[in-house]
């Protein structure tokens, strides 16, 4: 939507008051005017019968589809929300409103819903969006092929899923030129075909053929083209997919992956990747209890032709089926001709026809559910790094560990900005050790620095067992943290690094991203692109643009809900702030180094492309604590109050007989705590300035908070500091150690015990805890496997 409010925007009903979550099924106002009843499931009797397409067309143009139900009605269907709260979110994304501004200044709208929730809503709601397009494009395509009848029309605009209408648009999507549906037409065998399946009448085959008509020479030529019309005619009977699709709902349909037979000089390193996928050389599951990481590791090794992969539907239905069919063709006149032509045609279109679709549509099914599945992963992992507290107040020695390349070093001040860089050859034979030690030494006592940041990559253990030798021979008093190196290449070498560091090496860069990292996650990692960051599951087999798309809107609620100084922040993060792009940030930083310092939010007016609405999304995520003589300009612009309601603000602290610069202040804090807990108190304050409860009590908690209080404090996931060193050979099964977590996925977590390789938490060891990225925890050794890198623990706790 443009920069102004659209003329339909404007004429749209005011936002409806905040209505709590409601039960599963809800009535829709279009069912109640029509049926006084609540809405039912999509169900078999809207499918229409078989023919009727066929037998009465009408109209060649009326006014364009109409569905039978609005987005907000069937939003809040899908999603179980009260309709009031399904009309206000539909609303509040029409007008482009960004998800943490909702969820933190429209919360009372929305019943309080939680970000990961909103964006739940947020994809249904374009799920419906994009159904109701198609619905339209699908009644003008049968309309232009004068197939569709009022019936089908009012079937079609009942849907409510886009599985619902594919499966009725199969029913008469018009066949391809040539086919052989077509020319068995175009040869006159419909009525024959018709005549074998009502069975009123004997049918004498020999009668049809026709010595001079190519393809009708022979019985057996006529029995084909028969044969592709019955086919087709049975394909299309809705009865028919109707019970296919509810006995694969029942049956115990199974899924089969074994080892390919492939030649190994076809696929390059098969015994690497025979090792990767020998855990499904011989796997089966049921469709319904296989999980999503199983369906990706399995389609990835189809695809590297490591694997085949199988569909296994229980014989039982499949005879089923078969019966079903010839249940619904019962003739009036049964004889044996017939019967046997018609169990041969029944089997080819189970086999040839059938079984397929239903494995098509199986395989279909589970790719989406793992996909939608390794994208929540993927987006809850990224979310917990960007909020990984930073280590504030203190100078950092980066180190990007190396061999032959040797260790690259940089040390950055309070703020971030690079102090010094070396680089020092520790590992290699031409190297002088002491000389190395000596280096770190220096660089740690001439500044005042305690704290190291060690990169995780190539020689990380080996650089771990050098600072031990560095802390033991020059007594020098600090603690080291391994830090995630994944992407920091990636963002050494792009143009981003090459503007904000013009004349300093490509190698040292990424020594300061590993020191910025433990200074100020989210500001540092927002430069490298989610993908590139390591933390996923099988990220790179899902859709690139749905991932990217969920990773984007995590990064954004991640950076706005932190929210940025204005006058300190980089191009790079304020992009990532609610209602902001890459244009606007870019002219907020034109603005800052024309003008100086902005002095307030309403400033932010002057900058070009940010207009009303752009204001309203952004205003609220940006801190800004200009001050005049030692004291704030304007210090509601240092918390989370939106300007929107510094009115109400400046109206409860005046009654409360306090003032604005008492803001932070203890007494001050302690007021508003007790305002916001006392539900008589906070009612009375909202009727009297004529506001919300939930809006006045939401500015009462913002003005609880100290201005400089962060958003990751209250997470409490913090670095892990190291003061020892194992090496994998060290550890023993049954004891304890402590580590990180690396890596989250749904068959366990990954954790750092300051060894070559990060151990393996398996869910069922987890001891139904669930710790996230970052989190520190106590674990016991299970086991050990040298040979294969790998080591089994169980979750102790999480510290």
């Amino acid at each position: 939507m443009s920069e102004g409010t659209s003329e339909a925007v404007r004429k749209r009903k005011p936002l409806r008051e905040c209505e709590e979550n409601a039960p599963k099924r809800v009535k829709t106002q279009r069912d109640i005017a029509e049926t006084g009843k609540s809405s039912e499931p999509p169900s078999k009797k809207l499918i229409p019968k078989p023919f009727a397409a066929e037998s009465s067309s009408f109209g060649a143009k009326r006014d364009e589809i109409q569905c039978s139900w609005t987005i907000p009605d069937l939003l809040a269907e899908l999603e179980s929300l009260r309709p009031t709260v399904a009309q206000n979110i539909v609303e509040l994304l029409q007008q482009d409103n960004t998800i943490p501004f909702i969820c933190r200044y429209r919360s009372h709208l929305v019943g309080n819903l939680k970000p990961d929730r909103m964006r739940e809503i947020k994809t249904s709601y374009g799920q419906i969006t994009q159904l109701k397009t198609k619905v339209t494009t699908v009644a003008k395509t049968l309309q232009k092929e004068n197939l569709l009848t009022e019936d089908l029309e009012e079937t079609i605009c009942k849907v409510k899923t886009m599985e619902e209408l594919n499966h009725i648009y199969e029913l008469y999507k018009p066949a391809r030129k040539k086919s052989l549906v077509e020319k068995a037409t175009n040869l006159g065998l419909k009525p024959i075909a018709e005549k074998i399946l009502s069975g009123e009448v004997l049918v004498n085959f020999e009668k049809y053929v026709n010595k001079d008509e190519e393809a009708l020479r022979t019985v057996s030529e006529v029995k084909a083209g028969v044969g592709v019309l019955v086919s087709s005619i049975i394909m299309k009977n809705a009865q028919l997919l109707d019970y296919v699709r509810e006995r694969r709902q029942k049956a115990r349909i199974e899924i089969q992956s074994s080892q390919a037979k492939v030649k190994a000089s076809d696929i390059p390193s098969t015994s690497t990747d025979s090792t990767k996928y020998e855990l499904y050389f011989n796997f089966r599951s049921l469709v319904s209890q296989i999980r999503p990481h199983q369906i990706l590791a399995i389609n990835r090794g189809e695809k590297n032709k490591v694997l085949t992969v199988k569909v296994n539907v229980p014989q039982k239905m499949q005879d089923d089926v078969k019966v079903f069919i010839l249940s619904l063709y019962r003739g009036v006149t049964e004889y044996t001709e017939r019967t046997e032509f018609l169990k041969k045609i029944v089997s080819e279109i189970y086999s040839k026809k059938i079984l397929p679709l239903i494995t098509k549509e199986i395989r279909r099914e589970l790719k989406e559910k793992a996909e939608k599945a390794s994208i929540e992963v993927f987006a809850n992992n990224l979310r917990q790094l960007l909020l990984t507290a930073p280590v504030k107040g203190e100078k950092i020695l980066g180190i990007d560990p190396g061999f032959s390349h040797g260790c690259k070093m940089a040390m950055i001040s309070e703020q971030g900005n690079v102090l010094d860089t070396q680089i020092i050859y520790p590992h290699t034979k031409k190297a002088d050790l002491r000389d190395s030690m000596g280096a770190v030494a220096d660089l740690l006592q001439r500044h005042g620095c305690k704290i190291i940041a060690l990169g995780n990559g190539t020689a990380c253990r080996e650089t771990e067992a050098f600072l031990e030798q560095v802390k033991n021979t020059f007594r020098v008093d600090f603690t080291y943290c391994i830090v995630s190196e994944q992407g920091a290449s990636i963002y050494s070498c792009s143009d981003k690094a090459k503007q904000e560091f013009p004349s300093l090496d490509v190698n040292l860069i990424s020594a300061v991203s590993i020191a910025r990292r433990l200074s100020n996650p989210l500001a540092e990692l927002v430069k490298v692109e989610p993908k590139h960051l390591g933390v996923g599951m099988y990220q790179h087999d899902v859709s690139e643009k749905q991932l990217g798309e969920a990773l984007e809107e995590i990064v954004v609620e991640c950076v706005s809900f932190v929210g940025v100084d204005i006058n300190t922040a980089s191009e790079h993060l304020l992009q990532f702030v609610a209602g902001l792009t890459p244009a606007r940030a870019k002219n907020i930083i034109e603005y800052r180094l024309k003008n100086g310092c902005i002095k307030s939010r309403d400033e932010l007016r002057k900058i070009k492309l940010i207009g009303e609405k752009t204001f309203t999304q952004c205003a609220g995520f940006v801190r800004i604590e200009a001050k005049t003589a030692g004291q704030l300009i304007e210090p509601l612009d240092a918390t989370w109050v939106h300007p929107e309601s510094y009115h109400l603000a400046r109206s409860i602290i005046s009654e409360q007989e306090l003032n604005l610069g008492e803001i932070g202040r203890f007494h001050f804090i302690e007021k508003m705590k007790s305002i916001a807990v006392n539900f008589t108190e906070m009612s009375r304050i909202a009727k009297l300035f004529g506001a919300a409860p939930e809006c006045a009590r939401s500015v009462c908690e913002a003005l609880q908070r100290l201005p400089s209080t962060d958003y990751r404090d209250d997470i409490n996931r913090r670095p892990h500091f190291k003061q020892g060193l194992t090496k994998m050979s060290d550890l023993k099964v049954g004891t304890l150690a402590t580590g990180s977590i690396t890596n989250v996925t749904h068959f366990g977590c990954f954790v750092d015990v300051g060894v070559e390789k990060c151990g393996l938490i398996h869910t069922k060891h987890l001891q139904g805890m669930k710790p996230g990225i970052g989190d520190c925890v106590e674990v016991t050794i299970m086991n050990i496997d040298e040979a294969q890198g790998r080591i089994s623990l169980k979750l102790e706790k999480i510290l």
